[in-house]
């Protein structure tokens, strides 16, 4: 123990030192800033004290830090913005959310990292990824995409290990859910803007991001939709439902305004998934068919007569070409079957040997997410993404059970978000048959709750029975 803490007023004096060390410290950083205006560009010093206190904020709380990033996943920041594409963003805020993680737990003595059957499932498709570069016909592009795809995977660590209680799942579930109602109305927004007067919008695109066309935006309404359905059901406070129900509504709206086919078969697929998880299946029946009426009733007449071309698709272009690479990506297995013609390279491979003599060199995409796990990935692929589906359901079944032994209102979070979740994986399926979706955040997010939810599930009950 230090001389100045025995003797009389040593605390005090010890206190005085520290805060002349803060104004010093305070003093130097002002006249810092000071000269740095005068040197630098006033944009770049607010960028840097950002960055700075984005890091900081980010080291103090890696939770907050998840958000942040799931944030900056939706808002599409460094799409939007040209200047910030080189920068890397959203990869430079996963590692250090990462690092900060880590540190964390060294910082508490308790490095521990979540145990689960999914952790062994993301690894595997990073191996096989990385294993499919062998046979890639650009390995370059191969490699971007497995970087992106790590990252996703990063992602699912992080909500398993950040967002396992209640408490801090429900954040990042009313994060999503928010994030999409803005991206919602800013999209529809600007697009009647832009279209004065049309009854019928495609929104989605402006980006190359995994929202960079109708169909995605369709397929990240068709994974959010059933979340905030069955949100408005879980949560107990009126404010919170009557929001979550809004939020559906305007999910669905926004999936008709879309245009996009793929997007009305995801309703479809959703409303009957609504109606099986339905416990009184008469009243589900007649919810299911009001529902129905409705959005066909307010529908308007050119989404139906979309919606109705899919009967007839031999006359459309769009779908013969998609038919061609589905075709190709056949071929592609039958040459390719183990290891595939790899990550990322289905359109290069299609435009150099697989595709219609007439539209040689001419790159396209598989639009359907099996097609693109067996092609890219080979049979290896696709088992292990089988497999990352299956403990998907398990996980939401195994929190199911669990929430048998809760107290009513926890059990009732925990069972409702277990069902969302259900649906949202079918929702992302059903969408993803028409889309080359493999790679965006959606299902490793999905996957990452699922598992937090049931981690969460196991720790209430285990606290129940301690007591």
């Amino acid at each position: 123990m230090s001389k100045d803490l025995l003797r009389p007023g040593g605390k005090t004096q010890t206190a005085a030192t520290r805060r002349g060390v803060g104004v010093t410290i305070c003093l130097t950083l002002g006249v810092a800033v000071g000269l740095g205006l005068l040197l630098v560009p006033p944009a770049i010093i607010v960028t840097a004290l950002m960055v700075i206190g984005i890091a900081m904020l980010v080291l103090r709380s890696p939770y907050l830090g998840l958000l942040l990033l799931l944030g900056l996943e939706y808002s599409r920041l460094q799409e939007l913005i040209a200047g910030l594409r080189p920068l890397h963003i959203p990869r430079l805020l996963t590692l250090w959310v990462a690092v900060a993680w880590l540190l964390s737990m060294v910082g508490t003595g308790r490095v521990r990292i979540t145990r689960d059957r999914q952790n062994a499932v993301m690894v595997g498709i990073v191996l096989v990824a990385g294993l499919s570069l062998v046979s890639a016909y650009w390995p370059g592009m191969g490699a971007r995409v497995l970087i992106d795809l790590v990252k996703k995977m990063v992602s699912f660590l992080l909500i398993l290990n950040l967002a396992g209680e209640q408490k801090r799942l429900r954040w990042v579930v009313w994060t999503i859910i928010l994030l999409n109602v803005w991206l919602c109305l800013n999209q529809i927004g600007a697009y009647r803007e832009a279209i004065p007067g049309h009854a019928f919008v495609r929104v989605g695109g402006g980006t190359d991001s995994f929202l960079g066309n109708t169909i995605d935006f369709a397929v990240a309404l068709a994974v959010v939709l059933p979340i905030a359905l069955f949100m408005a059901l879980a949560e107990r406070r009126p404010a919170l439902r009557v929001t979550a129900a809004l939020a559906t509504i305007l999910f669905i709206a926004a999936i008709v305004n879309t245009g996009s086919r793929a997007g009305a078969l995801g309703l479809a697929a959703l409303f009957g998934v609504f109606y099986l998880k339905t416990p009184n299946k008469i009243l589900g029946l007649v919810g299911f068919l009001l529902l129905v009426l409705c959005w066909w009733s307010l529908s308007p007449q050119a989404y139906k007569e979309r919606v109705f071309s899919i009967g007839d698709y031999q006359q459309d272009a769009s779908v013969v070409r998609r038919i061609e690479a589905w075709h190709a990506a056949r071929e592609m297995i039958r040459d390719h079957p183990l290891i595939g013609v790899g990550i990322g390279n289905f359109g290069i491979a299609y435009g150099v040997a697989y595709s219609p003599p007439a539209e040689k060199s001419r790159w396209m995409s598989v639009h359907n997410v099996l097609y693109q796990a067996a092609a890219e990935l080979g049979l290896l692929g696709l088992v292990v993404y089988t497999l990352l589906g299956c403990f998907i359901i398990g996980d939401n079944r195994w929190t199911r059970r669990l929430s048998e032994h809760m107290l009513a209102d926890c059990g009732s979070w925990h069972r409702n978000i277990a069902h969302g979740l259900d649906a949202s994986l079918i929702g992302y399926l059903v969408t993803s048959m028409f889309a080359t979706t493999l790679y965006y955040p959606h299902l490793y997010i999905i996957a990452g709750m699922a598992a937090a939810l049931k981690h969460s599930a196991l720790a209430v009950v285990a606290e129940g029975s301690a007591t």
